[in-house]
């Protein structure tokens, strides 16, 4: 997919902003680069912005431009390293790795070491490390297209950016100004960055940094705390505001800026489904991120020069014929899955009507339907599908309040390589025992 001189002169720049969203936002964003590598402008994309979920794929992305940018099979054999990585459920297994870990903190803490690669955000990044980026300090990001991994600042309450250049900090000035704040963090890595803008509250805590973190003396970076780049801002696209308006010349190369956005209609749950300290903490979490994400549409929607493409819009076949069916995109916002020690969990959730109890115990029955043109076939014939694949499905409703539908399957063990040094940017092999 190469240009000539002539087209790379005149070609329209585009800005990239990857919003947050988990793995669904990291699978998201790379369909929506695959569309742009189809459609012969990927190469065109000079700046891109990533929180959370997008900022695990923008990462990837970058250090691997060549191979994103270059034939379809590269693009292939690249996109399947992600998959992979995704593959692994890393939140889960750090939850049960990290009872392990306790005693030897202790030790350390009774040693006067650090134990900041041994928090839940520190095994987080090692993770990143060891699977996906390998060793790449920030420095060695690639000048086009230039990527900014986003993070909020907990100590200070700013948004900030990892990148090639450092650690770049939106200090609030007097009155309603701002400034761009640089640092110099030589010894930062893109593991380290990536770890920082994924870190979502209730879950991963801040991420603990100092000058002996990252390469910069104590008085040039004191300790400072860092957590999911959603809690500022869940789509990415404030930052381009920042570096039109403070940034240099070369920092506000764009013709336009391309959104995508992960946000989907916040789910409504029921007071049963209230209580516990962790439960909490991560639905308050939801809570302010989606405030957050409907603040920044609120401001940037209709802004010139924004182009959003949400998760929620739903594609006419007959435009694309390669789309989904209408309905499965209008559910694909709702799906997550899960991982346990034992299954793949696969939910979907319908915010509808809901059934009624008498209805509800009667959905598994053969020919039992709602439906004037129903077979009452259909769940039956589902649920014997997953049960021949050791699986199970379940229903839970609440009439008026919507509709979960779970699928659980068997977890089939899959071990991937770790990275050899010097190896960050080559494929991720992975072979599975059955």
């Amino acid at each position: 997919m190469s240009t000539s001189p002539h087209d790379r002169g005149n070609r329209k720049k585009i800005g990239l902003a990857l919003s947050g969203g988990g793995f669904r936002a990291t699978v998201y964003h790379l369909g929506l680069v695959r569309f742009l590598f189809d459609a012969g402008i990927l190469q065109n994309v000079t700046h891109i912005t990533a929180v959370s979920g997008g900022s695990i794929f923008a990462a990837h992305l970058c250090l691997n431009w060549e191979r994103y940018a270059g034939s379809a099979e590269e693009f292939d054999a690249a996109a399947m390293e992600l998959l992979a990585f995704i593959q692994l459920d890393v939140r889960n297994r750090i939850l049960r790795r990290f009872p392990l870990a306790l005693p030897l903190r202790a030790l350390r803490r009774a040693a006067g070491l650090s134990n900041r690669k041994l928090t839940r955000t520190g095994l987080l990044e090692y993770h990143y490390e060891r699977y996906l980026y390998g060793d790449t300090s920030l420095f060695q990001l690639p000048e086009n297209p230039r990527l900014h991994i986003l993070a909020t600042n907990l100590s200070e309450g700013r948004l900030c950016s990892f990148n090639r250049d450092g650690l770049w900090l939106i200090r609030r000035e007097a009155g309603h100004g701002f400034r761009l704040e640089k640092t110099r963090i030589g010894l930062g890595t893109v593991s380290m960055a990536v770890a920082a803008s994924s870190a979502f509250p209730g879950f991963f805590p801040p991420m603990s940094l100092s000058g002996e973190h990252v390469g910069a003396t104590s008085g040039e970076f004191g300790r400072q705390f860092y957590t999911d780049g959603g809690v500022y801002d869940n789509l990415g696209v404030r930052m381009f505001h920042f570096l039109a308006t403070l940034g240099d010349a070369d920092e506000r190369g764009w013709d336009g800026v391309l959104v995508s956005d992960v946000g989907k209609p916040f789910q409504v749950q029921s007071s049963e489904q209230a209580g516990g300290l962790v439960r909490t903490a991560m639905r308050s979490s939801d809570i302010l991120m989606d405030r957050v994400w409907q603040l920044e549409n609120e401001t940037f929607g209709d802004a010139a020069g924004f182009t959003f493409a949400p998760i929620t819009d739903v594609i006419d076949p007959k435009e694309d014929p390669t789309a989904l069916h209408p309905e499965v995109q209008r559910q694909l916002p709702r799906i997550r899955t899960d991982l346990d020690d034992t299954h793949v969990i696969v939910t979907f959730i319908d915010t509808g009507g809901g059934m009624s109890p008498e209805n509800l115990s009667r959905v598994f029955e053969p020919y039992f339907t709602t439906k004037p043109s129903g077979t009452g076939l259909g769940l039956l014939i589902v649920r014997r599908i997953v049960r021949e694949h050791g699986g199970e499905l379940s229903i839970e409703s609440t009439q008026g309040k919507g509709l979960t539908l779970t699928i659980r399957l068997p977890y089939v063990e899959k071990r991937i390589r770790m990275l050899e040094a010097g190896e960050s940017k080559r494929p991720l092999q992975k072979t599975v025992t059955n």
